[in-house]
């Protein structure tokens, strides 16, 4: 009984820290954009999340290994087996410490080919410097958290790194505000952001030396982690999806189109990492009952999340689709050098991260199951996808062409984890998950019909927020008439399956 209440206590506590962690990551992404295209344009905010994303393609070089690792170290966790953990953490941190050198070459590749394929207002010295400098909060990922990061994730302990994180966060707002407010230019403030995030892996670090009996010095003769190149498929997936549409409009569009991308990512986005810190404690309260062998609880604990991340994820999203083009008019309000007015593009957009986010529980207990090979195939149909309609459109319709090639990319990647689940983990009929989403077409249908009858009249945050809180009520009220309509018992059942949990 000990055990079992720790087990629901440290869930409570990952969730926690996990929804405070996105609320500051998302305030974090609202307040410091904004400012942004209010001292620097379009223009810079545009360069400044290309290079971003050019960087990011680095985490191709995990291969899937991260997810593999905290899969690894459910079992000896679980039976204090700290001589098999030590080496599973010795094998995973020299991993990411040699992407982390090989990310030293990635950014001087970077810095010097990206001012030659990309029109700046920066001679390509200061484009040079200014990769370096965005490099920095990545290289410190990669050479001191990420073992670290899983290591506590697997502890069903990520409350301590995400608490961590929080306050870095916060950090990082006031100096980066302050900065711009003092008219630093774009290099100086992106320098100072980021020594302040090494606050963040060096304090995780620090915790795990002084909290964790790890034999730092301890060999292996065989590898330790089981099946470490079985995520490769999945991983290489996740960072083409993220990571496409920027660099696509990068190379085939304009520095402008990749700043409107940006802003209504940043909103979408927002939304979708809020959605997954509900499942903060989700995987590893998986991985805890796969490996005690828990079928019946593992089964009831999923169809219990399922369904109320599903409403969730609906209310969340038709609100989004609502209310996205309204804030952005207000949150724009004072850029003249763009139009960011897309509500066609907004839409797509919207519905392209509300399918990833429906896709999320499933895809979380294929990763608590270690089933990462069994899956590929999925991962990379999905990448073909997006990629060959993304390309062949964005020169046609621009934004339009990459937010219809995540959309179906994704819609496809969601459908096949339904299937791989149905057939494999848990074994339930596909024609829940069908019957569920016409619940939630049928949901976003009726909100945005309603939505169109209301309008802002002041482009002030005052105005939007009046009507945020009355679309919201309104969408509220009816998807929970419709969730309680079809799933009653369910719905009413979920709760007292949560408190047993």
């Amino acid at each position: 009984m000990k055990k079992k209440n720790s087990r629901k206590n440290k869930f409570v506590y990952n969730t926690i820290a996990s929804i405070t962690n996105q609320i500051m990551l998302i305030i974090s992404g609202f307040v410091i954009p904004k400012y942004m295209l209010s001292f620097y344009g379009s223009e810079i905010n545009g360069l400044v999340s290309s290079i971003s994303q050019f960087l990011g393609f680095i985490s191709f070089m995990q291969a899937g290994v991260g997810v593999v690792v905290q899969a690894a170290l459910y079992d000896p966790i679980n039976r204090d087996d700290w001589i098999k953990v030590s080496e599973i953490y010795k094998s995973a941190q020299r991993f990411f410490r040699t992407i982390a050198y090989i990310f030293i070459g990635y950014t001087l590749f970077v810095s010097v080919v990206y001012p030659i394929i990309t029109k700046t207002p920066f001679s390509n010295t200061y484009v040079f410097a200014l990769v370096w400098v965005i490099s920095i909060n990545l290289f410190s990922q990669f050479y001191f958290s990420i073992t670290n990061t899983l290591l506590l994730n697997a502890d069903q302990k990520a409350y301590v790194s995400l608490g961590i994180s929080t306050i870095m966060v916060i950090l990082n707002i006031i100096v980066s505000t302050a900065l711009m407010y003092l008219e630093c230019d774009i290099l100086m403030m992106k320098l100072f952001s980021n020594i302040v995030c090494l606050f963040s892996p060096i304090s995780i670090t620090i915790y795990v030396q002084k909290n964790y009996p790890l034999n730092r010095k301890i060999t292996y003769d065989s590898e330790p982690i089981k099946q470490k190149w079985s995520g490769f498929a999945q991983h290489i997936s996740a960072v083409i999806v993220d990571n496409t549409d920027i660099i696509v409009l990068t190379i085939f569009s304009t520095l402008t189109n990749v700043s409107i991308y940006s802003v209504y990512y940043m909103v979408v986005s927002a939304i979708k990492q809020l959605l997954i810190s509900f499942t903060g404690g989700i995987q590893s309260l998986f991985g805890s009952m796969l490996a005690k062998k828990e079928e019946e609880k593992l089964y009831n604990t999923f169809n219990m999340f399922e369904l109320i991340f599903s409403w969730i994820t609906t209310f969340m999203f038709s609100t989004t689709i609502t209310l996205i083009v309204p804030f952005i008019r207000v949150y724009t309000l004072e850029i003249k050098d763009a139009n960011y007015e897309k509500p066609v593009f907004a839409v797509l957009l919207s519905l392209a991260f509300a399918i990833f986010c429906y896709r999320t529980i499933y895809y979380t207990l294929i990763k608590a199951a270690g089933h990462f090979k069994e899956t590929q195939t999925g991962a990379i149909i999905e990448v073909i996808i997006n990629l060959l309609v993304s390309i062949t459109l964005v020169k046609r319709i621009g934004l339009l062409g990459v937010a219809i090639g995540t959309c179906l990319a994704v819609l496809y990647r969601t459908i096949y984890c339904v299937w791989y689940l149905s057939h494999n983990l848990i074994k339930r009929p596909m024609l829940l998950f069908f019957k569920n989403m016409f619940i939630n077409v049928l949901a976003y249908t009726i909100c945005i019909w309603l939505g169109h009858n209301f309008n802002i009249k002041e482009y002030t945050y005052l105005s939007w927020i009046i009507l945020a809180i009355k679309q919201s009520i309104i969408n509220l009220i009816i998807i929970f008439i419709l969730y309680m309509l079809f799933y009653r018992e369910k719905m009413l059942h979920a709760v007292k399956i949560l408190y047993k949990t």
